[in-house]
């Protein structure tokens, strides 16, 4: 799996792993990326895409479930 591709998919694991485990704080959200990676995606080592959709997705985090809410 390419590393693009990879990313991605642990990045919406650890969204939902967030989602069903509740509210967490900032550092229990990372500690809970790093859990992922280290077990399924040991080999990337630039986490950066993860860091940045994480903090997007969190700090638009109402805004989202607003919008799902509509549906």
């Amino acid at each position: 799996m390419a590393n693009r591709h990879l990313l991605r998919t642990m990045t919406m694991q650890i969204l939902y792993q967030l989602d069903v485990l509740g509210d967490l704080g900032t550092e229990e959200i990372w500690d809970r990326a790093q859990y992922v990676l280290a077990k399924y995606a040991e080999d990337v080592t630039d986490t950066s895409y993860i860091k940045e959709v994480l903090a997007g997705v969190i700090s638009r985090q109402q805004e989202i479930d607003t919008l799902i809410e509509q549906y």
